[in-house]
């Protein structure tokens, strides 16, 4: 039997064991199996996000029946799919897969209008009637629901079904509750549907004004009124103590009874016209039907479009009773709320809890004491202060090595855990980063593919990684836009066809499949720029990661500290920063920009190729290949001119960044105009070098758009005529018979020619990608040259030699201390030294300025390394652990104090337990009592107090004197107390009384000093002193303070002194005899 049916309106009239489709019903099918099949990868994809995202959605009611939700949607599109059977077989027909697909399409429909009435009332109960709820009462729900939807879909077949016919048969285009049961497939399916969306959205509407404020509740009566905007969000007017984020749940979650009642609507219109026997035109159902089959799409795009929608453990609202309302004037909090299930167990007592509201804010007092942190994950909004506390610890080492970030979030703290890379990972990539030739230049060649093939190495760490993930959905939704772009066109000269011939009815059925592939068209479209951002910033966070743990490395790689040295990388802020950002940005847009227009290339060319013939196709590649040629002649090297422009640009960042770290010296030079006209040198190099990259681009960019657009379109209507030209017949005749011949013909001819002009100019648009993806790709090639420079060079830098380990002494071994250098022999500044300071010796380093007492410091503290010429090493000397170093090991063991005293970000007490963290400080045990021990010994009792507390953020460089960050410096070594402290200079800018106090304190704690000064009021607390000479040659005397020696020492220097001092009467006699001889000039 084969039925040809007019509309849709006589295709559902019928209920027989089967029905035979035409092209049009098959076509429409095909486009509700694809809306139902892009729906059904859309619910995937939020369920493997949920999954992915466990912590998010741990544990929450509402994403229990959210998922049921999605659930029902996946069943629906698992229905609608099921009709790709009969697409393929152009009919319906009785039978077990007919009943089956008409069970999973009730099931799929009466679940999402069940659930959304669930998630509504579940909504409900928690925000309005304030109801906790259990874990049990969720099983219970869950049972309850999917009961009631089984039993819906078993009644019909099993109870209702009678004489008739079958309950389930043939419909139309699918199988679902047969004709012959009007009635009941309004009463079994779309009355929960209106009545779930109805109530959905009622229920919604008044959750927004009870938590809004406009509802409330007073002496029993329910009272509605007016609120302004600006108090909506306040934590009381007239109702219950709510957190203002119950607010934005509502106002989101009213969204999806919406799109709800938007998608039902259209289908349910259709349907009831059908039962009131109205002609429905058949494009109209199939729109309709398109629509209602998104809702798993709406729900997920609703999901991720608006953010966090479920409410999860950093986002909760903090209710004070189980039960029913409160008390007006309660201000009582269990710490818990009804959002989240009770766990199975009851959890261990928390014996770190702390910083309770209860806890005083007052931190300038010297008892008061810390507290380990509590986790602050969930509960009431903290306060400023107490926000102020927790964000002390910054991060919570877990036990597998990683790293939980506590990140502020709306006045909460929310964690985000980082796996560093170990050191054995880095090593273990050292050998993909080999040194670049230095005569390389940046170009598409074989260096080029090795260098951004190790980098994506670190990007893509595995097939399985989200970066992978994010990957391939990106290659999905490209793949999926070529496609829709092929059916566009096709659908374009069948548009123009039925327009053409006059054919009404195909013209509106076209217009309708043409809004019907608008909506994937669309989605498609927003997802590949949404997904090309999201794999930028993953690649990005990747990148950071990696080059910071490499960078920020400790002993005895020190990378951030030797990478900039002499003959090293210059501006490694730049590379760091900008140049990551900016490769991310280029390898994600260069994957769209090359896999996209290839791809169509290919699936245009096999498209044009069936109606261009053999002569048209090989035409088309040698026009590929001509403007191929024409446009590699005079491509410019962009790669190298995007290198330069990166490195000029990081001039101009390191310069303003010069300017603001030395504000102060700049002020008190008056230096504003000389650094001005630094800077504005700088900037006039860049925009020259832009200049000439937009003077370049003029030429090139004439020729690229002259033969993309103008070139490639004569090309393409050449190549549309081969076919109607030389291939066809061109006289179709004009006699009465023939004229519906030729009216076909024509019509048929200009459906050819507007699909293939417009597969041409999508051809055209593809090539001119590729070309465009060529100077994209020579800007990539520049930005890897920079950033594989930064990996190798991180790389390669060879670790420092370690000191010998030792218990109680420091020792240097016939070392040379010389200046470190990349390209160039070590600097000799002292040769040949060799001393030894058991515990309590201390020492002191003096000489004048330039001559390398704190390049002694950076020995002893294994900045540089020790160094020794082989060929001056004597042959007695051999095995006698010539150029070593011994010192004890860690900040316990030696412990540097620089000249310019280092200020962390972070709060008051960092500055003293630096480079501790808190999460360590209070690990130790330290009270802050003792912090102000140790202030107190610093001559800096008085900061707590005057700068706001210990917990007090600030820019502590600026806001410190210079005597202050001084003895800042030494109260970090009094916190540490190690058993050697190097201070190098770090009292210069403090009076020599609190100097003393320091010195006398540091040795009271048993520390031995190791002092680098020229003054010589702090011999009397050294033991030993070593001279540094500077006479070019290295030479330096060690010799004991107090002795013999030591004192004819400072008898010649005080005789040199007087010496001098009995020429001053000679010099002031000449200075008023130059000063005569000046006024007589004047005059």
């Amino acid at each position: 039997m084969s039925v040809k049916f007019a509309d849709f309106g006589d295709l559902v009239a019928r209920t027989m064991d089967y029905q035979v489709y035409g092209k049009a019903e098959v076509a429409g099918l095909g486009i509700l199996v694809a809306a139902g099949c892009l729906s059904g990868f859309a619910v995937w994809l939020g369920f493997v996000m949920i999954a992915i995202r466990t912590p998010r959605y741990q544990n929450t009611h509402v994403v229990v029946f959210f998922c049921c939700l999605l659930f029902s949607n996946l069943i629906q599109c698992a229905s609608t799919a099921m009709s790709a059977k009969w697409a393929v077989e152009r009919r319906t027909y009785q039978g077990t897969y007919c009943r089956l697909q008409a069970g999973l399409k009730q099931a799929g429909n009466v679940g999402m209008a069940l659930w959304t009435f669930a998630l509504s009332a579940h909504i409900f109960t928690l925000l309005f009637l304030r109801w906790k709820h259990t874990r049990a009462g969720s099983y219970l729900t869950l049972a309850t629901g999917w009961f009631f939807v089984a039993f819906v879909v078993t009644i019909g077949p099993t109870a209702i079904q009678d004489d008739r016919g079958p309950y389930f048969a043939p419909t139309g285009l699918w199988c679902w509750i047969s004709d012959a049961y009007p009635k009941e497939q309004i009463w079994t399916e779309y009355f929960f549907e209106f009545l779930s969306a109805g109530f959905s959205f009622l229920i919604y509407t008044i959750i927004l004004l009870r938590v809004r404020g406009n509802l409330y509740q007073s002496k029993g009566r329910w009272i509605l009124r007016f609120v302004p905007r600006g108090e909506s969000w306040q934590l009381a007017i007239q109702r219950d103590v709510i957190d203002a984020s119950m607010l934005r749940v509502a106002a989101k979650m009213v969204w999806f009874p919406v799109a709800y009642t938007v998608l039902l609507l259209p289908m349910a219109i259709t349907q009831l016209l059908h039962f009131r026997n109205v002609n429905v035109p058949f494009w109209a159902t199939i729109i309709t039907g398109t629509f209602f089959n998104l809702q798993g799409l709406t729900n997920i795009m609703l999901l991720f479009i608006m953010g966090r929608v479920i409410p999860d453990l950093s986002d909760m609202p903090d209710l004070s009773n189980p039960r029913r309302t409160i008390d007006m004037s309660s201000s009582e909090r269990f710490g818990i709320t009804p959002f989240i299930l009770p766990p199975k167990t009851p959890p261990a007592p928390d014996l770190e809890a702390g910083l309770s509201r209860s806890e005083t804010t007052d931190s300038s007092s010297s008892t008061n004491s810390t507290t380990p942190l509590r986790t602050v994950a969930y509960g009431p909004r903290l306060s400023k202060e107490e926000l102020e506390k927790v964000l002390q610890q910054v991060y919570v080492d877990g036990p597998d090595g990683t790293k939980k970030l506590q990140v502020p979030y709306r006045d909460r703290l929310s964690e985000v855990t980082i796996k560093p890379y170990s050191q054995s990972e880095l090593a273990d990539d050292a050998k993909n980063f080999p040194p670049p030739h230095a005569t390389h230049k940046p170009n598409l060649d074989k260096n080029f593919i090795r260098q951004l093939r190790a980098i994506l190495r670190i990007c893509f760490p595995s097939w399985y990684s989200k970066e992978t993930l994010i990957l391939i959905l990106h290659s999905f939704f490209l793949v999926a836009r070529t496609i829709l772009s092929v059916g566009v066109a096709k659908l374009d000269g069948r548009i123009v066809r039925d327009l053409v011939s006059a054919d009404g009815k195909g013209f509106l059925k076209g217009l309708g499949l043409w809004f019907a592939l608008a909506i994937p068209s669309t989605y498609t479209n927003t997802m590949i720029h949404h997904l090309q951002a999201k794999l930028s910033l993953r690649l990005r966070t990747r990148l950071s990661r990696y080059t910071n743990d490499l960078y920020l490395s400790s002993a005895p790689d020190l990378r951030y500290y030797r990478a900039g040295q002499d003959g090293g990388l210059d501006g490694v802020d730049q590379y760091m920063t900008a140049d990551v950002a900016a490769f991310c940005d280029a390898v994600a847009g260069i994957y769209g920009n090359v896999m996209k227009p290839s791809l169509d290339l290919v699936l245009f060319t096999t498209q044009l190729s069936r109606t261009l013939g053999v002569r048209g196709t090989l035409l088309l590649f040698l026009n590929y290949y001509v403007t191929a040629k024409i446009l590699r002649a005079v491509t410019p090297a962009f790669g190298r001119l995007a290198a330069v422009e990166a490195r000029l640009e990081g001039e101009y960042r390191a310069g303003m960044g010069r300017v603001g770290r030395e504000s102060e010296e700049v002020a008190f030079y008056n230096g504003g105009p000389r650094e001005r006209d630094i800077l504005w040198r700088a900037y006039l190099r860049l925009i020259k070098h832009i200049n000439s990259i937009y003077k370049i681009r003029i030429a090139y960019e004439w020729t690229e758009d002259y033969v993309i657009k103008y070139l490639w379109s004569a090309a393409g209507y050449a190549l549309i005529a081969v076919p109607v030209l030389l291939t066809r017949r061109r006289d179709v005749g004009i006699q009465t018979g023939p004229d519906m011949r030729m009216n076909d013909e024509v019509a048929n001819r200009t459906e050819t020619y507007i699909s293939s002009r417009r597969l041409l100019l999508s051809l055209a648009d593809a090539g001119g990608r590729v070309m465009y993806a060529q100077k994209d790709l020579l800007e990539l090639a520049g930005l890897t040259t920079r950033l594989y420079a930064l990996l190798s060079t991180l790389h390669n830098l060879i670790p420092l030699p370690k000191p010998a380990p030792s218990e109680d002494t420091v020792e240097l071994s016939h070392v040379d201390v010389a200046i470190p250098s990349v390209n160039s022999a070590p600097t000799v500044l002292v040769k040949d030294l060799s001393l030894a300071l058991a515990k309590g010796e201390h020492l002191m380093i003096t000489g004048s300025n330039g001559v390398g007492k704190t390049a002694v410091a950076r020995v002893l503290a294994g900045l540089w390394a020790p160094w020794k010429d082989e060929d001056e090493v004597e042959v007695g000397s051999v095995g006698k652990n010539v150029g070593e170093v011994r010192r004890p090991e860690g900040k316990k063991g030696v412990f540097v104090v620089p000249q310019r005293s280092y200020m962390v970000a972070g709060t008051l007490l960092d500055q003293i337990i630096y480079p501790d963290s808190y999460a360590q400080f209070t690990e130790s045990g330290r009270t802050l009592e003792e912090l102000m021990e140790i202030l107190t010994a610093s001559n800096l009792a008085y900061l707590p107090q005057r700068e706001g507390g210990w917990h007090t953020r600030k820019e502590w460089r600026d806001v410190l004197s210079g005597g202050e960050k001084q003895r800042m410096g030494l109260a970090r070594v009094f916190y540490h107390k190690p058993k050697f402290a190097v201070l190098d200079e770090c009292t210069s800018a403090v009076s020599s009384d609190v100097e003393g106090r320091m010195y006398e304190h540091a040795k009271s704690l048993g520390i031995t000093l190791i002092t680098i000064s020229i003054r010589p009021s702090l011999m009397k607390y050294h033991t030993q002193l070593l001279t540094v000479n500077g006479d070019g040659v290295g030479s330096w005397t060690l010799s004991k303070i107090g002795t013999a020696e030591e004192r004819m020492g400072l008898d010649r220097e005080i005789i040199a002194l007087e010496g001098k001092l009995a020429e001053v009467e000679e010099w002031e006699r000449r200075v008023k005899e130059l000063n005569k001889a000046l006024s007589a000039q004047e005059a």
